[in-house]
């Protein structure tokens, strides 16, 4: 939930979160040749993070 992810962050990149908003995002169909359906990818769940002013996270880790 939020503040698990909350948490997370905070601990792990020692920043200070000021928001978090999820989303529920849909499976989109999976294709095979000739346009044929065969199922779709799993539902997954994406978290988008405010850090407060001044805080970053390096992504490149340098």
């Amino acid at each position: 939930n939020k503040v698990q992810i909350r948490k997370a962050v905070e601990d792990l990149f020692k920043v200070k979160v000021e928001k978090v908003w999820t989303a529920n995002m849909k499976g989109k169909p999976r294709r095979e040749r000739l346009n044929q359906l065969h199922g779709r990818t799993s539902r997954w769940h994406k978290a988008i993070v405010r850090l407060a002013p001044g805080d970053r996270i390096n992504v490149m880790g340098g």
